[in-house]
């Protein structure tokens, strides 16, 4: 797996996601173009929203994403690889970001549910056909096997996720 880092106090305000979504809420899936981001694509996912679950399932997994899981992902829905005990807490975490809408950025152990050491990165943006009403996520996890501290300080075995308003000059809400 390759190394990648976002490390940062503001992860989403390089103002990238304006640039993508123009004059909309939310950009669309059609307007991510894989040839200008081919250094990320092992790391990025997109997942097809639910609205009346808020259940994520997986249409596009980058190899590095993949190579995390026993089974093959595509087709699959992210609750699945949720401890029976913590799938309600994350359903709502994904129904906050996906309607308030708002990028949601993870860090620590992103991957210690699949018995996975190491410390990594997540960023997540809601897509939207319409450019108003998400209805897929679009993310990158960027994962160092090596880390022995999840960076951030975050403590062993934990995952901090914060939301970020879609400008990026805020954060609205953390955990």
């Amino acid at each position: 797996m390759r190394r990648y880092t976002v490390r940062s106090s503001n992860p989403v305000g390089s103002g990238c996601i304006d640039a993508v979504r123009g004059d909309r809420l939310l950009p669309a899936r059609s307007d991510i173009d894989a040839i200008r981001i081919p250094h990320v694509l092992s790391v990025v996912f997109i997942c097809d929203y639910e609205r009346d679950t808020a259940r994520l399932r997986y249409r596009l997994v980058g190899e590095d994403v993949g190579e995390m899981y026993r089974v093959p992902l595509r087709g699959r829905y992210q609750d699945e690889f949720t401890a029976p005990d913590e799938r309600e807490g994350h359903l709502a975490r994904i129904r906050e970001f996906m309607e308030f809408p708002a990028v949601n950025y993870s860090v620590g152990e992103v991957y210690a549910f699949n018995q996975r050491q190491g410390a990594g990165e997540r960023l997540l943006l809601p897509l939207a056909s319409d450019g108003q009403t998400a209805d897929a996520v679009i993310g990158a996890t960027a994962y160092d096997w090596k880390a022995t501290r999840p960076p951030g300080g975050v403590e062993h075995r934990a995952v901090r996720w914060t939301l970020w308003s879609l400008d990026g000059s805020r954060c609205i809400a953390g955990h």
